[in-house]
């Protein structure tokens, strides 16, 4: 691993995701050579990672979740089982 994954990079991930990650790069850590640029590398975005799991952090929103204006220009609430989508 060369790079550094950053909080923003981790951001939109769940903490389902973000545990998952988490656990991969543990495995990768423990094969990676004491002092070495990887090492370093991996211990950041650890620390990244630990610092947004159960993090309340924005819900993902789908296109279904936003509201859309009517006619005229009053945002509509959708009927039940109606979709936004064409």
């Amino acid at each position: 691993m060369n790079t550094i994954i950053t909080k923003n990079e981790l951001y939109g991930l769940t903490d389902q995701e973000l545990g998952e990650l988490h656990q991969l790069l543990t495995l990768l850590l423990a094969e990676a050579d004491t002092a070495s640029q990887e090492r370093r590398n991996i211990l950041a975005s650890l620390k990244s990672i630990r610092s947004l799991l159960g993090y309340p952090r924005s819900p993902r929103v789908s296109p279904c979740s936003i509201r859309q204006p009517n006619a005229t220009g009053h945002l509509a609430r959708r009927k039940k089982n109606q979709s936004w989508l064409p």
